[in-house]
Parts: structure tokens; sequence; C-alpha cells
């Protein structure tokens, strides 16, 4: 898979100009295209995205200032670099305050200009990152609501067809992976059996019995912890476990299911969008949702029905009653003092 390079638009009416700024940054790994007028540049900021784009503050027709406007409008993310002489310094604090991260006066030295357009690509590149962590952050929490609060299918006690579903489905939605799959203990069998995919048509071959310890989703359940493959093929420690008939890539992320003791099976992505390998914040999300899952499954696990004996409200046993002390008995012979009070 190789690298996509940073995408760079230079806007300037004069070709000398863009001819030159060009050569400068295809020779610095940008990927560079041109436009000669600030419509020009619109149309183009429109059919492809671009992380910078280097503007000339004198163009024919519309100005650099309503050029930057729009673009900042249009592509609030873009880094826009202002070109300016040395004589318009109202209109460079201008295009500042609309926006601009920087700007460079002619005539351009080739050092100054590519560390500037890097400056600004790594600036562009974090709020790109953290953009998109937001807007995947929004889907987790959206799929961990819809998890925890559907009711389980009639019938389910476990991680049920449904459940298993609706997990794998989470997965792709989040990692943004063509391909997911959940994999759940068989305690009988002693293994990992597939519970539910997303993706592909699973075969005969895909709901054999996995072992702890056999292929990547055996090796991370024996281990317990999450793992992200760039590449499965080259990897040592997973030599000769990857199937890449399977699937289009060779990059995967793994998740253990966790439950009260042991793992209740692995959560598995696979195939994103053009190869691309997955990060350790794709693993952690998956790591989120892997936890999500097992306490879904634990949550709807059958609860152990006692015998009534053990948990029947008794009524209180009534305190033996007393009988009431015995009245003493009067002496038959006189006392003492009767008998003198008779004398």
């Amino acid at each position: 898979m190789t690298a996509t390079r940073p995408r760079v638009l230079v806007v300037d009416d004069e070709r000398f100009f863009r001819e030159a700024i060009r050569e400068v940054l295809d020779g610095a790994g940008f990927e560079v295209e041109t436009a000669s007028s600030g419509t020009d540049a619109l149309e183009k900021a429109a059919d492809a995205p671009y992380g910078v784009a280097v503007l000339d503050i004198q163009l024919p027709g519309m100005s650099g200032l309503e050029v930057l406007e729009l673009l900042r409008q249009k592509h609030e993310r873009m880094r826009v670099i202002i070109l300016s002489a040395h004589t318009e310094q109202e209109i460079v604090l201008e295009a500042l305050r609309l926006g601009a991260c920087d700007y460079l006066a002619k005539p351009l030295h080739d050092e100054e200009l590519v560390l500037g357009v890097r400056r600004a690509w790594q600036s562009f590149s974090e709020a790109d990152a953290y953009a998109r962590l937001r807007g995947r952050l929004d889907t987790l929490d959206a799929r961990v609501r819809e998890l925890m609060s559907a009711p389980p299918d009639p019938g389910e006690s476990e991680a049920g067809p449904g459940l298993a579903a609706r997990i794998a489905e989470a997965a792709s939605a989040v990692l943004g992976a063509a391909k997911t799959s959940l994999l759940l203990v068989d305690e009988e069998a002693g293994g990992l059996r597939l519970a539910a995919t997303v993706g592909r048509e699973p075969g005969a071959e895909a709901y054999a019995l996995v072992t702890p310890g056999s292929g990547i989703a055996g090796e991370v359940f024996a281990r317990g912890e999450a793992v992200a493959v760039a590449d499965a093929l080259g990897d040592s420690r997973f030599a000769g476990r990857a199937s890449p008939e399977r699937y289009d890539s060779a990059a995967y992320a793994v998740a253990p299911v966790p439950g009260p003791e042991k793992p209740l099976g692995v959560l598995c992505a696979t195939d994103r969008e053009k190869g691309a390998p997955f990060d350790p914040t794709d693993l952690a999300l998956l790591r989120i949702l892997a936890a999500v899952a097992g306490g879904c499954s634990r949550r709807r696990a059958p609860r152990r029905s006692w015998p009534r004996r053990w948990w029947r409200r008794r009524s209180p046993r009534p305190w033996p009653s007393r009988p009431p002390p015995p009245i003493p008995k009067r002496s038959a012979t006189p006392s003492s003092r009767d008998a003198s009070a008779r004398r």
C-alpha cells in the first residue's frame, strides 16, 4: 500500500510562480494542483480535498481576500498561506483576520516555502484527525446506546444472533471497516465459533471451530490482549496464520470480548478503505466495543434460579408463650398478727 501524498492547491495568476512553486513542493513530497484564478481555485477545491492552499493575494477578477473567505467558509479545516509583496501589509493583516494561517513575501525562498507548507499541513492534519475522531466518537456513542437499550430478541438469553449482528455492525460503522466479525466461545467444543459477520457471505469454513492459539483470532483469545496488525502476512507474530484469500487487505484489528473470569470471544475488523492500517485510536475504539459486547452478554445471561426454599420469605415463628406465675396460696393457720388483733 502506497502512502497518500499531502495535497496542496497553488493559486497564482502568473504562470512562472505557479510552476516554480509546483516544482519545489513536488520535490518535497507534496501532490500539487494549480489554479490561475479564484473561480478556478474554488472549482478545484470543491472537486477534491486539499489540506493546504498557497494563495496569491493579487488575482484578476475575484480578489485573493474573497477567495480566502470562500475557501474558509466551505472548507473550514483547510489551511491557507497567502503570497504578498512587502508593500501590502494592510492586506496581509486583513487576510490573517479572515483566517489565513501564514503569509510569505515574494520573491519566495525555496526552504521557507517548504517549511511554511509543512507547518500548515501539520496543522491541517491535527484538525482533520480531531474532527474525524469526534465523528467516530459520536457514532460510537450512538451505537453503544443502541446496544445497551435494545431489548433482547424473543428467546435470546446470551449473545444471540440479533445482539451479535448489532455488535458486528457497530464495529464496522465505528472503525470504517468493510468486514467485521464476532466469534464467541463454544464451551462444549472448546473453541471459538462465528456468531455474526458483516461484509461477506460466510461459507462453511467460516463456521469451523477456531481453537485457542490458532489463527489471529485464536491467538488474541489465548493472550487476552487486543492487537492491531498492519500486515499480517509479514508480521512474525502471526506468520502463516492469516487467511489472505478471504480478505482484500492484510491489516487487522482484533480485541477480546472480556468476561467475568476469561474472554467470552473476540471482535475482529479488517478491510478498511484503500487498505489503510488500523492505528492505536482504532484499537482503543474496538476495545470499547468489545467491552460493551461483554457487558451486554453478561446482562442478558440467564440468572440462576435458586430453589424456592432458599429465597421464599417465611413468616416469623411466634415466641413460645409462658404460663403466668402461680398465685401463692394462703395458709389455713392464722398468723400471729391475726391472733393478736383478735385479742
